[in-house]
């Protein structure tokens, strides 16, 4: 229920900003980040496809929100770092991803009643997990990357600035939690 009310939320506040400002992309970064955060439910299925789909996939809702923070309030990333962050971070979890589902066999991963990986090639636990923790620390350096862009961000802010990017960062703490 509480993932529901994540998405669902992000997508109605999302949309409804989007409608108001189409020119400004946070609304349309903010539908992105609840479609992908319900996406990321498909994980959960009993059928090998979608099972597949949303393992491929279940982690597109973090670069989206991530540009959404880094564009925060204009809708537009202020720097080319800020932009080849935002790639990389959209490249690790489409295209990064990929290759260690080639590997990862649900049932030799403690998921006994997860339906078939229609990717595998070979199950080998041992290349997924080398493939998972390079990904993982390659995730962690642009996420303290971003987290870095924002700290600055919020100590070259004014006080009227901070007010609004109080709630802003306050939902990017709870989704990263979540």
């Amino acid at each position: 229920a509480c993932g529901l009310a994540v998405g669902w939320s992000f997508i109605g506040v999302g949309l409804f900003a989007w409608a108001r400002r189409p020119d400004n992309r946070v609304g349309m970064l903010m539908a992105g980040t609840g479609f992908a955060w319900l996406a990321a439910g498909a994980g959960l299925s009993d059928l090998a496809l979608v099972f597949t789909i949303g393992k491929v996939l279940g982690s597109l809702y973090l670069p989206i929100f991530l540009h959404l923070l880094l564009a925060f309030p204009s809708g537009r990333l202020q720097s080319r770092l800020e932009g080849r962050i935002v790639t990389a971070l959209y490249a690790l979890t489409t295209i990064g991803l990929f290759p260690l589902w080639l590997f990862a066999d649900p049932a030799e991963l403690d998921c006994t009643s997860c339906p078939d990986n229609l990717l595998l090639v070979d199950a080998n636990e041992s290349l997924y997990n080398v493939l998972g923790g390079l990904l993982n620390l390659i995730g962690a350096v642009l996420i303290a990357a971003v987290l870095f862009i924002l700290v600055r961000r919020w100590r070259r802010a004014t006080q009227s600035q901070r007010r609004l990017l109080v709630p802003v960062y306050s939902a990017g703490v709870a989704v990263l939690i979540l």
